[in-house]
């Protein structure tokens, strides 16, 4: 639905039917049924988007859904927060993120953003668990006749909870970079080069389970 030419609305339904079928199996097993309904919207005032969503659906009806916000602060660079929840039982998160874009000149661009996930009821082998990640990115990307160069850098923390005690999450990887570079050598034709770090990963974490074992 166009509302006017900033304003727009979208809505819409689901069904699906699955059904199993197994060779040999004397029963068929009931089919499953799953049906959702979404609706968002999207309005530009002037300075400022606004993106919203929302979706039902899934064994009782679980719900998700995000929200953003832009905003030109000045005539080259723009503000932007964003809200997000995903849910599939029995795990749920919700995201927050802020950040600013920096444009400088036409061909250069200096982005930051901060955010933290709060994880609820992960599955870890036969426990449930909970957990937070917080961290920064710093990202850059400029092209100068006929040479491009993206590079980022990430800071993140993630740890997880159990019955009060607090360790490491299993994908806790504190350091990040990315370097990209690519030079056109004709109107068909480009070279690039690649450079990528992560830190290491900690190793198996709590209540994580290897085999026949189990972690603590």
């Amino acid at each position: 639905w166009y509302r006017s030419a900033g304003d727009i609305v979208e809505a819409g339904i689901s069904s699906r039917r699955l059904v199993t079928r197994e060779r040999g199996a004397s029963a068929r097993p009931a089919p499953a049924f799953s049906s959702g309904a979404f609706v968002s919207r999207t309005v530009r005032l002037g300075r400022a988007s606004l993106d919203a969503a929302i979706r039902f659906g899934g064994p009782g009806a679980e719900w998700a859904g995000h929200g953003s916000l832009s905003v030109k602060a000045w005539r080259s660079a723009r503000v932007f927060g964003a809200f997000g929840r995903y849910a599939e039982r029995p795990e749920s998160a919700v995201h927050f993120e802020t950040g600013l874009e920096q444009h400088t000149g036409s061909r250069t661009i200096w982005k930051v953003t901060l955010y933290r996930r709060e994880d609820h009821s992960l599955r870890r082998n036969v426990f449930l668990v909970d957990g937070r990640s917080v961290g920064a990115e710093f990202s850059f990307q400029s092209s100068y006749r006929q040479f491009d160069l993206q590079a980022s850098y990430a800071l993140v923390d993630s740890k997880e909870w159990r019955l009060g005690s607090g360790y490491p999450s299993p994908a806790d990887q504190r350091h990040t970079a990315h370097l990209f570079a690519r030079r056109r050598l004709g109107s068909s034709m480009s070279a690039s080069a690649r450079f990528q770090y992560g830190s290491g990963v900690p190793v198996p974490g709590a209540f994580d389970g290897c085999g026949q074992f189990v972690y603590i």
